[in-house]
């Protein structure tokens, strides 16, 4: 990959954008440590739980993954618990996984580890 995925920007999607195949999936998911395929709502998806030792950070860690998700337009599933944030990945339109997930992946990652170091 040229550009590393949390520095590139999502893609603007039409309805009738197709999903990766399995052989690119797992070469964009290489690239992601740590998250693992699940299926979500009948779809392929992308997954990630994130641990926090207080609420504030994990409602914090919340508030930045809304503001990137925002910001591309790629919006994801969001559970947030008292020590952890569990997020999901994947592209409705698809109908599964496509590059803007492990994009949006790439960035939630980096929101992470800001938070954890500025903690």
């Amino acid at each position: 990959m040229l550009i590393a995925l949390e520095h590139r920007r999502c893609k603007k999607l039409r309805q009738s954008t197709s999903a990766l195949t399995d052989p690119d999936v797992h070469r964009f998911l290489s690239h992601v440590v740590g998250w693992r395929i699940t299926y979500t709502e009948g779809c392929v998806s992308i997954y990630k739980r994130f641990m926090f030792q207080k609420y504030d950070s994990a409602f914090d860690f919340v508030r930045s993954i809304a503001a990137a998700a925002t910001i591309e337009n790629h919006h994801p599933k969001l559970v947030l618990e008292y020590s952890f944030v569990e997020v999901t990945w994947w592209t409705h339109s698809a109908k599964g996984l496509h590059e803007n997930d492990f994009i949006m992946a790439a960035k939630t990652d980096v929101a992470y580890n800001n938070l954890i170091l500025d903690s």
